[in-house]
C-alpha cells in the first residue's frame, strides 16, 4: 500500500559507478567499506565538499556514515554527473531524510531542487509536509549567511591571502557561490513547504523554532497572513483531495501551540542564549513562557541584537516578562522605533528592575535617555533611578546636567509624592545645590589679567574672593563647567532646587542624611521622621530641658556654639536666599518652612558671633524675616532671647551705639517673641528691659480676660435658652389640659354608646323568644 501511495523501487537507480571522463581527476570515496571511484572535477561543480577536495591533493574521501549508504550516494553521483539512466532521484518515505542529510553533508544545493520537484513532494498531504518541514528546518539554521561568512573567513579568505593569483580568486568565488546557493536552497525548500501547509496544520511550536532567523521571520509573516485570511471561506474552498489526505493521515505530533508572540520570543532566546539543546516540547513551552536571566539584558552585544530586528515586530511587548521588556527596549532602539520603546519603558518601569537599570547603567553610556524618566515620575522607583543618575553630576557636561534638572527634576518630579522623601532629602541634593551656587559665584567673580611671571599658589582662592572659604567654594563646582551663560543657568536652576528641597533638606543645616535608596522610614503623614537635633545649635536644643531646671535663672547672656558644617557656613548660601522661602512659609503655616528658616537665621547669627553682636538695623531686618510671633518652639525662642540679651547689653555698654531708635527696635524684637512659652525665671536678667516683663504680664492676662468674656457670653446664652425652655413648658401644660378635657368628654360618650348597645341587645333577645317556643312546640308534635 505504501509503495502504491509513494512510488519507490529500484527502477532508474544507478547500481554501479559512473565512469570518470577522460582528462578528469578521479577520487576514491569510502562508504560502508566500499570504495567508489567518482569524477572529482564534475562533482566539484555542484558540491562544496568535492570542491574543497579538488583544492587539495587528497586521493580518498572517507564517508563511512553517509546517510543511506552507497545506494543513496550512487543516486546523487548519477544525478550530478548526468549519467544515462540516473537523471533523477528516487525520493520515497524511506529515503527523503537521507537525501536531505546527504545534501547538507555534500553541500550540494541541487539536491534540494530535485527533492522539491519530485513526485513524492507533490503527493504529500499537508500533515506529512509538516513533518518534512520539521526535518528540514535544522539544515536552514546550519546554512545561514553568518556561517557562510565564517567559513569564508576560515578557508577561502585565507586561501586568497596565500595566493593572490587569478586561479585562487576563481576558486574562492566558486566556493562562495556554492555556499550562498546552499543556504538559499535550504531556506527556499523550507518556505515552499510552509506555503503549501493547510491553515489547520500551520501550528507554531518548538519544532519550527529550529530554523534560521530568516526562515523564522518568514514563518511568522506567513502565519500572521494566514490569521488575517483565515475563515470559513478558506476552509470551504479547500480541495477535496487535500481534505481526504488530511483525514486519512495520522494526527499531528505537535503537543504545544504558540501564538506569534511566544514563537518570536523563543526565536530570540535561542539566538541570544545560543541554546542548541533539544528538549521535550513541554519543557520548551515552559521555557518560552518564562523570563530570561537579568544579566542577559545588558550583556548581549548590540551586533547580536541587530540581527534580530526583523523578529521584534511580532512580539507583543505588553505581554513580555520584565527582563524580556528590557531586552526588547534595546532592540526597539536599535531598529529606530524610539516611540514604541519609550512607551514600553514607561509601562514596564515600575515592575522591572532590568528596565530601571537601563536608565542609570553607564556602560559606556546609558541605554535609555534620562529624559524618559519624566514619564515615570509618579513611581517611587523613578525618584530612586533619577537619584542614581544624578550621582554622576560631576562627570556630566554642564548643559546635559541642566537639561536633567530643568526638564526632568523640576518639571515633573516635584509634583510626585515620593520625590521629597527619596530624592530631595538625599545628601546628593545638598551637593548639587552647592555646585550650582558655586557655579554662580564662579560666573560672578571677575577675571584678573593673566601674568606670565606670576606663579599660582595653592592657597589662593577664586579670583576676586578673599575669604578663607573660597577654596571650598571653588571645589564645589566641577572644573569643566565653563561659560558665563551656562554658569548663570546653573545658578538659576540651583536656586529652584534650593527652594524645592528646603524642607526635605531641613534647611540645608547639618544633620544626618538618610540613605534614601534603602527606603527610609516615614511617619504617618508620609514625611521623613527625624527633624530633632537639627538647626542653629544642636547642643542648644538637646540641653533645653536642663536650662529649665539647673540654669533657668541666667542673668548673663548665653553664647551658643554651633556645630557641624553646611553650605551656609562657607558662604555658598546667603540669608537673601531665605526671603522667597519665608514668604512661602507665611502662606503655608502648617508646613515647617518657617521653623527651618528661623533655625538658619539663628545659626547665621551665632556662626558670625565673634564677641560682637549683629548691628541693630540688620538684626531688626532678620527678626522681621524670621516671623517670630508665629514661633512655637521654646528652644528657638530661648536662643533668640539669649541673643537679644547680649545685643542689649552691648548696646548699653560704654562706647555702645545706643540711641532711642535702637532701644525701641530692641524692645519691639523682645515683644515679637512669645515669652510666655518660657518659665518666668529665664527672664530674670538685667538685660531684659522691664517693659518686656510688663508686656509678658499683659499677654498672660489677656487669655484670662478673654476667658471671662467668653464665660459671661456663655452665661447670657444659657439664660436665653432657659427662658425659651420655660415658655415651651407653659405651652405644653396648656395643651395637656385641653387633652384631659377632651378625654372626659370622650369617656361619657363611650358610656352612653355602651348603654344603647346593651338595650338593643336585650330587645332582640325578647323578640326572638316566642318564635323559638313555637318552633319547639312544633317539633314535639
Amino acid at each position: 500500500m505504501l509503495n502504491f501511495l509513494f512510488p519507490g523501487g529500484t527502477e532508474g537507480v544507478c547500481t554501479f559507478d559512473p565512469p570518470v571522463a577522460e582528462g578528469h581527476r578521479g577520487i576514491d570515496v569510502v562508504i560502508e567499506d566500499r570504495v567508489i571511484y567518482v569524477d572529482l572535477d564534475i562533482l566539484a561543480e555542484s558540491s562544496g565538499l568535492f570542491l574543497s577536495m579538488q583544492l587539495t591533493k587528497a586521493e580518498e574521501v572517507p564517508l563511512e556514515d553517509f546517510p543511506g549508504g552507497a545506494a543513496v550516494f550512487r543516486q546523487i553521483v548519477g544525478l550530478l554527473t548526468e549519467y544515462e539512466g540516473a537523471s533523477e532521484l528516487r525520493v520515497t518515505d524511506a529515503s527523503i531524510l537521507n537525501f536531505l542529510e546527504a545534501a547538507w553533508l555534500l553541500e550540494c544545493p541541487r539536491i534540494f531542487d530535485e527533492i522539491m520537484q519530485s513526485e513524492y513532494i507533490r503527493s504529500l498531504s499537508s500533515r506529512r509536509k509538516v513533518e518534512l518541514l520539521e526535518a528540514t528546518l535544522p539544515f536552514t539554521a546550519a546554512s545561514t549567511p553568518v556561517d557562510a561568512n565564517s567559513s569564508q573567513q576560515a578557508g577561502g579568505v585565507g586561501e586568497i591571502g596565500r595566493s593572490s593569483t587569478a586561479a585562487g580568486v576563481e576558486e574562492f568565488m566558486r566556493m562562495f557561490v556554492l555556499e550562498t546557493m546552499m543556504w538559499q536552497r535550504t531556506e527556499r525548500l523550507a518556505l515552499e513547504l510552509v506555503g503549501q501547509l493547510h491553515t489547520g496544520d500551520f501550528v507554531l511550536g518548538p519544532r519550527l523554532v529550529t530554523g534560521s532567523l530568516r526562515v523564522c521571520a518568514e514563518i511568522l509573516r506567513l502565519y500572521r497572513q494566514r490569521e488575517m485570511e483565515a475563515g470559513f471561506v478558506s476552509t470551504a474552498l479547500e480541495p477535496m483531495n487535500a481534505m481526504w489526505k488530511n483525514m486519512t493521515d495520522k494526527p499531528l505530533r505537535a503537543k504545544v501551540a504558540w501564538d506569534s508572540h511566544l514563537f518570536a520570543l523563543q526565536c530570540i532566546r535561542k539566538r541570544i542564549l545560543a541554546n542548541t539543546e533539544h528538549a521535550e516540547e513541554q519543557e520548551e513551552d515552559l521555557e518560552a513562557k518564562a523570563d530570561i536571566p537579568a544579566e542577559i539584558c545588558t550583556s548581549v552585544e548590540d551586533r547580536t541584537l541587530l540581527g534580530l530586528v526583523e523578529i521584534v515586530e511580532y512580539v507583543d511587548i505588553s505581554r513580555a516578562p520584565p527582563n524580556w521588556v528590557a531586552l526588547l527596549i534595546r532592540l526597539l532602539l536599535l531598529c529606530g522605533r524610539t516611540q514604541q520603546a519609550r512607551e514600553a519603558f514607561t509601562e514596564a518601569f515600575p515592575l522591572s528592575a532590568s528596565v530601571q537599570f537601563l536608565a542609570w547603567e553607564q556602560a559606556p553610556v546609558a541605554v535609555v535617555p534620562t529624559a524618559w524618566l519624566a514619564g515615570v515620575a509618579e513611581h517611587p522607583k523613578g525618584s530612586s533611578v533619577l537619584l542614581r543618575v544624578l550621582q554622576r553630576y560631576a562627570e556630566m557636561q554642564a548643559e546635559d546636567f541642566c537639561d536633567i534638572i530643568e526638564h526632568v527634576l523640576l518639571a515633573r518630579y516635584l509634583s510626585s509624592p515620593h520625590c521629597a522623601r527619596i530624592l530631595l532629602s538625599s545628601e546628593l541634593v545638598n551637593a548639587i545645590v552647592g555646585a550650582c551656587f558655586a557655579a554662580g559665584q564662579k560666573a560672578q567673580a571677575p577675571r584678573p589679567p593673566v601674568q606670565l611671571d606670576e606663579v599660582p599658589q595653592e592657597s589662593a582662592g577664586m579670583p576676586g574672593c578673599t575669604d578663607g572659604g573660597t577654596v571650598a567654594q571653588r571645589d564645589q563646582c566641577p572644573q569643566h563647567w565653563e561659560g558665563q551663560h551656562i554658569l548663570w543657568r546653573l545658578r538659576h536652576l540651583g536656586t529652584q532646587v534650593f527652594e524645592a528641597a528646603f524642607v526635605p533638606q531641613q534647611g540645608f543645616l547639618p544633620h544626618d542624611w538618610p540613605d534614601t535608596l534603602l527606603d527610609p522610614p516615614e511617619d504617618e503623614n508620609g514625611h521623613i521622621d527625624g527633624h530633632r537635633g537639627v538647626g542653629a545649635s544642636v547642643s542648644c536644643v538637646q540641653q533645653h530641658d536642663s536650662w529649665v531646671g539647673e540654669r533657668a535663672c541666667q542673668p548673663e547672656p548665653l553664647v551658643i556654639e554651633v556645630s557641624g558644617e553646611c553650605l551656609w557656613d562657607c558662604g555658598l548660601l546667603h540669608i537673601d536666599c531665605l526671603r522667597t522661602i519665608m514668604d512661602a512659609g507665611r502662606a503655608q503655616p502648617e508646613k515647617p518652612i518657617l521653623h527651618f528658616g528661623r533655625q538658619v537665621i539663628m545659626r547665621h547669627l551665632w556662626h558670625s558671633h565673634e564677641g560682637s553682636y549683629c548691628a541693630v538695623p540688620t538684626l531688626q531686618d532678620l527678626w522681621a524675616l524670621a516671623c517670630w510671633p508665629l514661633c512655637e518652639d521654646s528652644g528657638l525662642i530661648r536662643e533668640a532671647l539669649e541673643y537679644l540679651k547680649g545685643t542689649y547689653r552691648e548696646l548699653l555698654a560704654p562706647g555702645g551705639a545706643w540711641c532711642s531708635e535702637h532701644e525701641e527696635a530692641i524692645f519691639q524684637m523682645f515683644a515679637a517673641l512669645d515669652l510666655q512659652r518660657l518659665p518666668g525665671q529665664m527672664l530674670l536678667s538685667p538685660w531684659v528691659p522691664p517693659q518686656v516683663h510688663l508686656v509678658r504680664l499683659l499677654v498672660q492676662q489677656q487669655p484670662h480676660e478673654q476667658f471671662n468674656a467668653e464665660l459671661h457670653q456663655e452665661v447670657l446664652s444659657n439664660s436665653d435658652s432657659l427662658r425659651s425652655i420655660h415658655q415651651q413648658c407653659d405651652k405644653l401644660s396648656n395643651w395637656l389640659n385641653i387633652v384631659e378635657q377632651r378625654t372626659v368628654i370622650n369617656k361619657s360618650q363611650i358610656n352612653d354608646a355602651i348603654a344603647v348597645v346593651d338595650e338593643h341587645t336585650r330587645r332582640r333577645a325578647e323578640a326572638a323568644l316566642p318564635l323559638r317556643r313555637s318552633q319547639l312546640a312544633l317539633a314535639s308534635r
